[in-house]
């Protein structure tokens, strides 16, 4: 550590203390929670953030970490445990949150790095169970953070939904949150374009069987086929079965395919028909258009993992969580003010549909075939190929396969 200068950790510390006096002083109330993380966060002066101080404070400190199991980021380190709340550090590199509601209030503020942050909303329409919702989900908003931005947490489904896209290796978050808002749970994950769940407390049948899909899905035999294994997971309840198939969407995908002469004939597999005996067409259409979004954003995020450039890790995002052009352009805007957003998406653009020309590639293009599709499409184009890029962003392209690699530029709803 350089000189006397105090570290972050030691300001964390500091700041952990203040957050305390301001808390009792309103009887810890957890709905004032939000608002005195957010002023505090704010008033903090913070040292920068430095990846080679975490070591030592892990090494010395008393303070207890998170255990085994899930944890949330790529390394979460807690610096200051209070009376009823908790100040830590997530260190992201590759990991992406999926778009969740929370369980406690609090506040979260950059350290370092940069993310875009999306905000949506989910408007109730089916409650199967208290873990399991079917409504709508909308993102309402997008902004590019950096260093030093801040942001509200309100618990509990009518509080903050969003998601982090994280685009600098590392970017780092300190979160001040309170242990838990009992009137706040389940906290449901979002899952577009229709579906709320708590995918967090798997019960003891569910967290065996989720481990082995994890196995049978890295092993190239795909045994994911066993359909014995199948028939058994696909008669238990809604929930359970969608939990299933959102945390593995490539199976849910494999499994959801068709023959030729069923899709001529425009008959649904014979997966989806016995979803659709089991629980309904309407809960089985809601759960497969939420497993294929889901595919899409899970190809998405294997892209960004082999990719390092920040201006195309921040494409990615867009093209993960924006759904209208508005909401894109909005986001360029706030990252490269005064540059074009359509000439900034359509170079990026071009230079993602091109990966496939790498063999370093190729993986990718198997595990996303809207990139192959698009690489296709555009250099089919000749010289013509960055005008066509063009178009699209900009809304005027025919229709093609190539929408299905820029969805989200796509979707014009709101330009």
């Amino acid at each position: 550590m350089a000189g006397d200068a105090p570290s972050l950790f030691a300001a964390a510390a500091a700041l952990g203390r203040r957050l305390q006096r301001a808390w009792n002083a309103v009887q810890r109330d957890e709905k004032a929670f939000p608002d005195i993380a957010f002023d505090a966060l704010g008033a903090a002066e913070l040292p920068a953030f430095r990846l080679d101080e975490v070591a030592p404070f892990l090494l010395t400190t008393r303070i207890v970490q998170a255990g085994g199991g899930r944890v949330f980021s790529d390394m979460p380190v807690v610096v200051y445990r209070g009376d009823g709340f908790y100040i830590e550090i997530l260190i992201w590199v590759d990991g992406t949150t999926l778009i969740h509601h929370h369980g406690f209030s609090g506040a979260f503020r950059l350290l370092h790095g940069s993310s875009l942050h999306s905000v949506y909303r989910f408007e109730e329409q089916r409650r199967i169970n208290s873990r399991t919702r079917i409504g709508k989900v909308t993102c309402t908003g997008m902004r590019y953070l950096k260093r030093g931005d801040r942001h509200r947490i309100s618990s509990g489904p009518g509080g903050l939904a969003h998601a982090l896209f994280h685009l600098d290796r590392p970017s780092v978050t300190l979160v001040v949150r309170t242990d838990s808002d009992p009137d706040a749970a389940p906290q449901h994950a979002l899952y577009p374009p229709s579906l709320a769940l708590d995918p967090r407390s798997l019960d003891r049948f569910e967290a065996p069987l989720q481990r082995w899909l994890t196995v049978l899905s890295s092993l190239e035999s795909r045994t994911l086929a066993d359909q014995q294994f199948f028939d058994r997971i696909f008669e238990l309840d809604f929930g359970r079965v969608a939990r299933f198939a959102l945390a593995f969407p490539d199976v849910g995908a494999l499994l959801d395919r068709r023959t030729p002469w069923q899709q001529v004939l425009g008959e649904p597999s014979p997966w989806r028909r016995r979803l659709a005996g089991r629980f309904g067409a309407e809960l089985a259409e809601v759960l497969m258009r939420s497993v294929l979004e889901a595919q899409r954003r899970e190809s998405i995020r294997c892209i960004r993992g082999a990719v390092t450039d920040p201006e195309l890790r921040f494409f990615l995002a867009l093209l993960l969580n924006a759904r209208s052009r508005a909401h894109v352009f909005a986001a360029v805007r706030d990252r490269r003010a005064g540059d074009d957003p359509v000439a900034v998406c359509s170079a990026a653009l071009l230079r993602i549909a091109d990966l496939p020309a790498d063999p370093a590639y190729a993986e990718l293009a198997a595990r996303a075939p809207w990139l192959r599709t698009l690489h296709d499409v555009l250099a089919s184009a000749g010289a013509a190929g960055a005008a066509v890029a063009q178009r699209l962003v900009a809304g005027s392209a025919p229709g093609g396969a190539a929408a299905d690699g820029a969805r989200a530029v796509e979707d014009a709803a709101d330009a």
